[in-house]
């Protein structure tokens, strides 16, 4: 009689069994037991916002809504000045993120960034590297595209569904924008640009189609092998009689 063992779940079908990896019979088992399980270290997502900044937005959040909610938008005088504050907000707002673009572009700055990590990778030179100056403009570039949507969108919302309070909200947002943008600081304020390490994350960039590495695809079972003749392959040709 013959008898197939149980597959572990974790043991690969193909290719012989590593013994050290998984040991046979009691002594083994034994060993097995023993031996502490190493964890491999969890790797932080490139480009993830910390909960600490997550929770930090969420409270900025508040207050605005609370205000928003104070207010009569019954009262036409109100709605007229909600209107001209979010017109004039994103105008501002506008003005501040070109004039930024057109600092970078003025100093056109000729460092490189060896290593801009795989959400730049598709605008990367041949050397693998990008230049500072590409690096920012696309990091404003990429706050323009995002204020430019979120006014499209607003500004449809209450055309359509007469809705006021996204207008206030969406002006404190792109203001929060600004202050979050690295380049504002560095080429509006001066700051020193060693203060913000390049390169500066997904959070401005727009991905792009295979920017990461497909998987490795699973072994594929041979067209004339059967799944018990697979499972027999796996144990090494070990029975048990």
């Amino acid at each position: 009689m013959v008898v197939i063992e149980e597959i572990d779940s974790a043991r690969p079908i193909y290719g012989p069994p590593d013994p050290l990896a998984f040991p046979s019979g009691p002594s083994g088992a034994k060993k097995a037991a023993a031996q502490p399980m190493e964890q491999e270290p969890e790797k932080e997502q490139e480009g993830a916002a910390p909960p600490s900044l997550m929770m930090g937005q969420a409270y900025f959040m508040l207050p605005v809504l609370f205000l928003t909610g104070q207010i009569d938008f019954t009262q036409p005088g109100n709605v007229d000045m909600a209107r001209l504050v979010f017109l004039l907000g994103n105008f501002a707002i506008a003005m501040v993120t070109q004039r930024t673009l057109m600092c970078v572009k003025k100093v056109a700055n000729p460092k490189r960034i060896a290593e801009p990590g795989p959400v730049w990778a598709p605008y990367a030179s041949e050397d693998g590297s990008i230049s500072v100056e590409q690096h920012d403009a696309m990091v404003v570039q990429g706050l323009q595209r995002k204020q430019f949507l979120s006014f499209l969108l607003i500004g449809a919302l209450h055309y359509y569904w007469k809705l006021i309070p996204p207008m206030l909200v969406s002006c404190f947002i792109g203001v929060k924008g600004l202050y979050d943008c690295p380049a504002v600081h560095i080429y509006l304020f001066g700051t020193d640009e060693a203060a913000y390490t390049r390169p500066w994350g997904s959070t401005f960039v727009e991905s792009k189609e295979g920017d990461t590495a497909a998987a490795p695809a699973a072994p594929a079972l041979p067209a004339n092998m059967s799944v018990k003749e697979a499972r027999a392959r796996s144990l090494g040709g070990k029975k048990a009689r």
